[in-house]
């Protein structure tokens, strides 16, 4: 693939209706020198996330999006391309790198972005961005560097010689290992996202990850039309409470919210109710088979597990319920999840949002 870097740009990305743009005045010649440069990350085995269908939060490390819709919670970055192309002839200047070693400008950037153009054959050409977070060992400061003049040599030895260049400050732009691009072609935007959680922490999707977990707990025990989230083919209802019938589901945001585990979050936030659920095509009754082989793993293996009794959630067969608290909301997530569910049937007992 053949790829012309047409602009670098460093941007402070604070939400997605704010952040700050500078734009590198670099050279056409230099551009191409670069675009030889970039290794275009792979692309192989890259699973793509239809959002229309499935989950709006993906919980692979890579994937890639076709096209982004208004409903998806990557929809933010085809914004942020927007503003890069619609403002690029009006994008500030960098005026120096020395600028972002002064804390007086007010200019923090943590983004490094490249806008290009991708030629895949001669009759396709894309245009995208690709993004790449930039770390403070990018920024050199009052270090002294060595480099060599390949066509000088001393007279004498007959050795290369050697410049010193003392108190410089550098950049140094990646030319790999980027986090994702945002392609452009026929009016449609698409995403290829090779760092997942990466991508999450640069662009601050946790916070907006938080509100729809937040949104979607609340659906399990208050939709205000009458249309609760119902779990198993026997549409049992959820109630967040305690073992003395005090209920928490405030308590139950808090403890997902607040987790440093994103997974489990995400688990959470794209949890949809849909038919294709395992949790839903499952009885009350499998699921409390369930349950019980974890109340039974917990006591045959006391001193191994992560999880104790008081961390599963209970069920209720009589009056068709399941009762969670601030507690079991990570084995709660496992019932929500396909493959760990899947797992729990098959008598694997493995709940990863206890895993560091």
């Amino acid at each position: 693939m053949k790829i012309d870097v047409t602009g670098v740009y460093l941007v402070e990305y604070l939400k997605a209706t704010e952040f700050k743009v500078r734009k590198m005045n670099v050279g056409n010649k230099d551009l191409k020198i670069f675009s030889k440069k970039i290794k275009v990350p792979s692309e192989g085995r890259l699973p793509a996330i239809d959002t229309r269908d499935k989950n709006i939060f993906s919980t692979s490390s890579r994937f890639k999006v076709d096209e982004l819709k208004k409903t998806d919670y990557l929809y933010f970055l085809k914004i942020f391309y927007d503003k890069i192309e619609e403002f690029d002839e009006s994008i500030e200047w960098l005026e120096s790198v020395n600028n972002l070693f002064d804390t007086s400008t007010k200019f923090s950037p943590n983004i490094i972005v490249y806008r290009l153009k991708q030629e895949k054959d001669k009759s396709k050409i894309n245009e995208c961005l690709y993004i790449h977070s930039l770390k403070e060992s990018m920024l050199i400061k009052n270090k002294t560097v060595i480099f060599g003049k390949v066509s000088k040599k001393d007279k004498e030895s007959g050795a290369s010689e050697f410049d010193f260049l003392s108190e410089t400050q550098f950049l140094t732009l990646p030319e790999k290992d980027f986090i994702c691009s945002i392609e452009r072609a026929e009016d449609k935007t698409s995403i290829k996202v090779f760092k997942a959680f990466e991508l999450d922490t640069v662009f601050k999707v946790e916070s907006l990850i938080d509100g729809y977990a937040e949104k979607k707990i609340y659906r399990f025990v208050n939709d205000g039309n009458g249309k609760e989230f119902k779990l198993t083919n026997d549409k049992s209802e959820v109630s967040f409470s305690d073992e003395a019938g005090n209920d928490v589901t405030s308590a139950v945001v808090t403890a997902v919210t607040s987790s440093d585990n994103l997974q489990l979050k995400k688990t959470y936030a794209s949890f949809s109710g849909r038919s294709n659920k395992t949790i839903q095509s499952i009885s009350l009754n499998r699921l409390n088979k369930v349950v019980n082989s974890l109340k039974t793993y917990v006591s045959q293996h006391e001193n191994e597990t992560l999880f104790g009794i008081q961390d599963i959630p209970r069920i209720d067969l009589e009056n068709n319920k399941i009762y969670v608290d601030d507690k079991s909301v990570k084995i709660f997530a496992a019932m929500l999840n396909n493959e760990i569910i899947q797992k729990l049937l098959d008598e694997k007992i493995e709940i990863p949002y206890y895993q560091e």
